[in-house]
């Protein structure tokens, strides 16, 4: 049966990281079960070498980390796909703005032309998305609070409040055969409505905290809403200190077809 996952959480909270060490660790079960790999000491031995080398990847480049990425039974999806792709379509911008990580702390979106204009750190005073739902538009917003604004508050209003999750059915659909055997990975569930979707959809939902550390700006939409089946705090920057938490969650999706927590 097909399996899917899905990782909430606030801005900086880590849902990226959390994906690529879940997804890193469920690929090492799988195959552990293929090489037949039983003896619990030389599972865990290996284990801690995949684990500490995803980490390794991950710090050091995570843009790449993904990019390089050969997960073989795994996948890594969003619902924030689709908005991004129309927003760099309808800006005209290099793929470099829209997709990689550090250009949507480094670069901002003139709202009087439009144009993209590259930053070392991001200013004070910039639009907010609070701003623009308020009617204030003059002036510059970053890159990741523009696609968030464009996705939430642009084309839910005209085309519904649904309009990311009927996308993503869709998309489900066309690829059901594809992913009939694998484990989907929704890194970025940001709505009421996706997180429903998934629930619905008997998806093992993941929260991630990063206590004292949360990125400025977007809007949390999730915030008084606790259904999730695990929780996942991460401390600062330290990823090795989830290591026990991702292997007990990996275990739990992968030998288990349907959510019975």
């Amino acid at each position: 049966m097909q399996k899917l996952v899905g990782i909430r959480g606030h801005r900086g909270a880590g849902k990226e990281s959390v994906a690529f060490l879940l997804a890193s660790t469920l690929e090492f079960i799988d195959e552990s079960e293929r090489l037949e790999i039983n003896k619990e000491s030389d599972y865990k031995k290996h284990f801690n070498i995949i684990y500490n080398d995803a980490v390794k990847k991950f710090v050091d480049d995570k843009d790449k980390a993904f990019a390089d990425a050969d997960f073989k039974h795994v996948y890594l999806d969003a619902f924030g796909d689709a908005p991004k792709a129309m927003v760099q379509q309808l800006l005209g911008c290099d793929y470099k703005y829209i997709w990689e990580d550090y250009w949507k702390d480094h670069a901002v979106v003139d709202l009087n032309t439009f144009d993209i204009k590259e930053v070392d750190e991001l200013p004070d005073g910039l639009i907010t998305v609070d701003d623009l739902i308020d009617g204030f538009g003059i002036g510059e917003m970053s890159i990741r609070d523009f696609i968030l604004y464009f996705g939430i508050n642009v084309m839910q209003k005209y085309f519904g409040r649904d309009v990311w999750v009927k996308s993503t059915a869709q998309n489900d659909k066309r690829n059901e055969e594809y992913f009939e055997d694998g484990i989907r990975i929704y890194t970025d569930i940001k709505a009421p409505t996706e997180l429903t979707y998934l629930i619905n959809k008997q998806a093992v939902i993941i929260n991630v905290e990063r206590r004292g550390y949360k990125k400025k700006g977007g809007l949390d939409l999730l915030k008084d809403d606790t259904r999730w089946d695990f929780n996942i705090q991460i401390k600062g920057n330290d990823l090795m200190s989830i290591k026990d938490d991702i292997l007990k969650i990996a275990e739990y999706i992968y030998w288990h077809d349907e959510k019975s927590c």
